[in-house]
């Protein structure tokens, strides 16, 4: 029997990346590996007893963990919506098990799976590769990460991914660096230059920290490196939505 612990499920627009706009249902994942200094979701990091479902009827709380056939079923039935399921966190990889149980039961209810992940568990994301539609891998700065460098486990990890079924999205704070920000876009040109990527400045307070001609200046030189190189905001939050 595999079970899942969840930190919320919901409804909203899919704000960000290749899918900005689009209709999604969110299954956000509890517990994460990483201290992200910008996070927007801390309370993903923790395992409750509990967790929301706010679905087309409204809200209700479903106790953890939660079986995976049940939160299959609880997904199926609460939402009309039947294209993208948005499978995010906290960090997904962390429940391997139930993450490919889920992924499995929502494809067969004619759900497009979009697995949201921080980049730093490349062996999980290799027993899912073949099943999941599609991979939105983040690359962590190390100003976001206290000084740490993650660039080992991201380059793993890229090697894990399946090119044409995913996308990297380069997280920036406003303390980061130019040379940062390159070296990330260094790294994917490495091991996977047909990869879109996205540069998305971190948003505090419902505003972008990295703006106008810095974002402009990093996409022409990351340009150099890479073909197709794009700027994202995140949508749902200009627009106030979850």
């Amino acid at each position: 029997m595999a079970v899942a612990y969840l930190s919320e499920v919901f409804s909203s627009i899919q704000g960000e990346g290749m899918d900005a706009g689009t209709r999604a249902v969110f299954l956000r994942f509890a517990g994460c590996n990483l201290a992200c200094s910008y996070c927007d979701t801390p309370a993903a990091g923790t395992r409750l007893d509990a967790f929301p479902v706010q679905d087309d009827a409204g809200r209700t709380e479903i106790g953890n963990p939660v079986e995976c056939s049940e939160l299959i079923d609880i997904v199926a039935r609460g939402f009309e919506c039947r294209g993208l399921a948005v499978l995010t966190g906290g960090e997904p990889l962390l429940q391997i098990s139930a993450l490919s149980h889920v992924i499995n039961g929502l494809k067969e209810k004619g759900f497009r799976t979009y697995l949201e992940t921080n980049g730093t568990l490349p062996e999980a994301m290799r027993e899912v590769r073949a099943i999941v539609d599609f991979v939105s891998m983040d690359i962590k700065l190390p100003a976001g990460q206290k000084g740490r460098d993650l660039g080992r486990e991201h380059r793993r990890f890229l090697e894990a991914i399946e090119e044409g079924r995913g996308a990297v999205k380069i997280v920036i704070p406003g303390e980061a660096s130019e040379g940062e920000v390159l070296a990330a876009v260094r790294l994917v040109a490495d091991v996977r230059p047909a990869l879109p990527v996205f540069l998305q400045p971190v948003f505090r307070r419902a505003k972008p920290e990295v703006v106008g001609e810095r974002l402009l200046h990093l996409q022409r030189a990351a340009l150099t490196l890479l073909r197709d190189v794009r700027i994202s905001v995140q949508m749902h939050k200009i627009l106030g939505m979850r």
